[in-house]
């Protein structure tokens, strides 16, 4: 079965969800900005549809012709990508990538919910591309994209505030209130809404309604021998995580179940 990143929800019934760990983690390795890679492959053209998520993904094409897109944070259902059969790599980027990633494009205010040329954001992206397609390890092709992005994001800067809230929403699992943030953050409401905005792309309450949901969803598609509870997630009860799963899959969870169970 080949793999999709968790933020790629396949309308089609031949790819699967994935795993990308939690999301408790902001650092990774010697930066605060890239996650993780991981690698799929598609046997066949294949529909995939974006879902809430507050982290940025970049998805790269081994070879053929697919321009590289970066996909935003985004608290609602967006769009889906069409792509060609062939491997692919998924980078995945923290939050505070937002403002390393999105302010070269100068002047894009609205970044949120969107799937830009990556090529945009950086430029010489191609060589990236075509060193890939000739590295038949993926561990070398990983370490290619890490010094890659390494040189990129090396020496961005990182908004303490920005730094704070997020770092309260992820401890919290998004439960932490607009009220208790603004006061962690020693800012009003609206200096806090309009930093973050900015910064991350989404509201702090738009960003926690996405990691609750992504950390569900990580949670259903790799369950373990404790029960699943929608309390865990900071869901009010068992309705409230249905509607809210819904409004975010376009699915219930048992359906996207028997939609992975059937790949």
């Amino acid at each position: 079965m080949s793999v999709s990143h968790l933020s790629l929800v396949s309308v089609q019934p031949f790819l699967m969800a994935a795993s990308a760990g939690t999301y408790c983690e902001l650092q990774h390795s010697r930066d605060h900005f890239l996650t993780e890679i991981s690698c799929f492959e598609l046997a066949r053209h294949t529909q995939v549809k974006l879902v809430p998520d507050c982290f940025s993904s970049l998805l790269l094409r081994c070879g053929g012709d697919f321009d590289p897109v970066m996909a935003a944070p985004a608290d609602a259902p967006e769009r889906s990508l069409d792509l060609p059969q062939g491997a692919y790599y998924c980078v995945r980027f923290t939050p505070l990538s937002s403002y390393a990633l999105y302010r070269v494009l100068g002047g894009m205010r609205e970044f949120s919910g969107r799937v830009l040329d990556a090529r945009a954001i950086f430029p010489d992206i191609g060589e990236l591309c075509r060193s890939l397609s000739g590295e038949p390890v993926r561990a070398q092709a990983r370490r290619a994209i890490n010094a890659y992005f390494d040189t990129k994001l090396r020496h961005s800067p990182i908004d303490p505030v920005v730094h704070r809230a997020i770092s309260d929403i992820i401890v919290s699992n998004g439960s932490i209130t607009g009220a208790g943030l603004s006061a962690a953050c020693g800012l009003s409401s609206r200096q806090l809404y309009n930093i973050f905005r900015g910064r991350v792309g989404l509201s702090p309450k738009s960003f926690s309604r996405a990691l609750r949901f992504q950390n569900a969803l990580y949670r259903l598609v790799k369950p373990t021998d404790v029960p699943f509870t929608p309390y865990e997630f900071n869901y009010y009860d068992q309705s409230h995580f249905l509607h809210e799963f819904k409004a975010c899959c376009g699915m219930l969870p048992a359906q996207l179940l028997a939609l992975l169970g059937g790949c």
